[in-house]
C-alpha cells in the first residue's frame, strides 16, 4: 500500500506585473522535491514572468504532479470581476497571510495536519472562484 503524499501547490493563477511568479508548495512532512516550470515549448525555464500559461512539475523519484499556471493581465482580471486595484491587492495579501499562517503551523501534530489540508484546500477552492 503506497503512504499518501501530503503536498499541495497553491497559486496557480496569478496576476502579471513583470515579476517572477512562483508557486507556492505546501509540504507538511518537508518532503524533499523538485519543482521545474516549463514555457509552451516545453523548455526548463527559471520562473514564469510573462502573461500566458506554464506547466509546473513537482518531482522527486516517488512522486511527481503536474499542474498549470496561469498568468493573467490584471485588466482580465478587474473586468470579469469589478475589482478595483485595492480589492485585487486585499485579495492577494489576505491569501499570502494565510498560506504564511499555514506555513508557520505546519510543525503542528500529525492530527491536526489534516484539518489544516482541508482547509486549506477550501481557501484554494475559494481564491480560485475569486479570480
Amino acid at each position: 500500500m503506497s503512504e499518501f503524499i501530503d503536498l499541495s501547490v497553491i497559486g496557480l493563477e496569478r496576476i502579471y506585473n513583470g515579476e517572477e511568479k512562483l508557486i507556492n508548495l505546501i509540504n507538511p512532512k518537508n518532503l524533499n522535491v523538485n519543482i521545474e516550470y516549463l514555457d509552451k515549448e516545453s523548455n526548463i525555464i527559471k520562473a514564469p514572468i510573462e502573461v500566458g500559461e506554464y506547466t509546473v512539475v513537482v518531482k522527486n523519484e516517488d512522486i511527481k504532479i503536474t499542474k498549470k499556471l496561469v498568468i493573467k493581465k490584471k485588466e482580465d482580471i478587474m473586468s470579469k470581476f469589478h475589482l478595483s486595484d485595492s480589492e485585487i491587492q486585499n485579495l492577494v495579501i489576505d491569501a499570502e497571510s494565510i498560506i504564511e499562517e499555514f506555513n508557520v503551523d505546519s510543525n503542528i501534530k500529525e492530527s491536526n495536519i489534516e484539518k489544516k489540508v482541508s482547509n486549506k484546500r477550501n481557501l484554494n477552492k475559494v481564491l480560485l472562484r475569486l479570480l
